[in-house]
């Protein structure tokens, strides 16, 4: 902890503007490390020691975060295997957390065989680009590999129906699914 402490006193005496570059940088390499923690002590079991049995429930037990925050920090740390050159990239300070979290978050619409097959782009856009560019890139690739994503959605909330039913003064709703 002293020597963090220490790091931040050296970083303030840079011009603000590096400063804050120099102590982004740093945050973005502690959180990759800690990415690689929490996923190692959830596959080697570490993480019960803790009362926890994932890293989605230790981020939100242990480290206090929100529920999306927690799923987001164990979704980057359970994904980062997958893309070694954006692990590398990640653990050196070059590519945000945000940019990494919307990569994994694209993990389902485009499939973890086409980010893969894209790494070197998304390497290039996540130490480059903002979350915005990078979800455009996801988005389009997403569709170029699963035109029928959309139909299948439009399909499915298609077979919802409401039902509505007097009960007193009142009306409820209830959503039934046909599946």
């Amino acid at each position: 902890m002293d020597q963090a402490h220490g790091l931040v006193r050296d970083a303030a005496l840079l011009p603000a503007d590096e400063a804050v570059k120099v102590l982004e940088q740093v945050a973005t390499i502690v959180q990759a490390a800690q990415a690689e923690v929490l996923a190692s002590a959830e596959r080697s079991g570490d993480l019960a020691d803790s009362g926890c049995r994932t890293a989605r429930s230790f981020a939100a037990t242990i480290l206090r975060r929100s529920t999306a925050d927690a799923s987001a920090v164990a979704q980057v740390a359970l994904h980062l295997d997958a893309f070694p050159q954006l692990a590398e990239a990640y653990r050196g300070g070059l590519a945000h957390t945000g940019n990494l979290r919307t990569i994994v978050r694209h993990l389902k619409p485009c499939g973890l065989g086409v980010l893969q097959a894209h790494e070197t782009q998304l390497v290039m856009l996540a130490t480059q680009a903002g979350p915005r560019e990078i979800d455009q890139f996801c988005r389009h690739l997403a569709d170029l590999n699963h035109p029928d994503r959309d139909q299948a959605r439009a399909q499915a909330l298609g077979q919802r129906s409401v039902r509505i039913a007097r009960v007193g003064d009142l009306a409820t709703s209830t959503r039934c699914s046909t599946r």
